[in-house]
């Protein structure tokens, strides 16, 4: 936490390169109000990309893209205009963020983002690198994650800092707690919604929860 607070954070090109592995890029994204950057480092080469946005339009399709893959009701009821939106959707993205920077041919195989923003709402493992057929199962679509691995950070800095760290083993010790579902008493039903009060009322005990010390 010391080292956080107090040492500057800050990494360049070189040190990112020396730390990144063969098969390893990492991809940041800047967005302003009508650019969005995107910085490429893989342990050979960098490069950085501008493309104007409509910033309307991205705002639009983040929040289009999560209710296609989170509201079930509407899933259910329409599962070919939710099917056809959510193709439109995650290779919309993908043509935006990763179409121009990704070789088709190319030893990567682990893609570590630093996204920025409103893309921080986004799972860039879901997005198509290619339209599929209209009869395609969504099992058999191009999703960015049959590519490559997926990973996260919060900053390039704080990655370095990561990777330069040593590992720490534990003791190998486990505590772990399993969920009771007692009603009697009311906790949060006061200020938890009617839908979540049904389910958690539906939810049955652990055979073991009650011998547990």
């Amino acid at each position: 936490y010391a080292d956080l607070k107090f040492s500057p954070l800050s990494v360049n090109v070189q040190e990112i390169q020396q730390l990144l592995s063969e098969e390893t890029a990492l991809i940041e994204y800047t967005l302003t109000d009508s650019v969005l950057y995107t910085f490429y480092i893989d342990k050979k080469q960098y490069f950085v990309r501008k493309k104007r946005i409509d910033m309307g339009e991205l705002d639009e399709n983040i929040k289009l893209l999560r209710l296609a893959i989170s509201k079930y009701e509407y899933i259910i009821k329409n599962p070919a205009e939710n099917k056809r939106e959510y193709i439109r959707l995650a290779h919309w993205f993908y043509e935006l963020t990763l179409a121009d920077i990704i070789p088709s041919k190319d030893k990567i195989k682990h893609l570590s983002f630093v996204l920025d923003g409103k893309l921080a709402h986004l799972p860039f493992e879901i997005f198509l690198r290619e339209i599929p057929l209209e009869t395609a199962e969504y099992k058999d679509f191009h999703y960015l994650i049959c590519d490559f691995k997926i990973s996260y950070q919060y900053s390039a800095s704080l990655w370095k800092n990561n990777i330069a760290q040593k590992s720490h083993k534990n003791n190998g010790q486990l505590f772990a707690v399993a969920a009771n579902y007692n009603t009697s008493s009311e906790g949060n039903t006061t200020t938890r919604s009617p839908l979540y009060n049904n389910l958690r009322n539906n939810l049955q005990d652990l055979p073991s929860d009650s011998l547990q010390s």
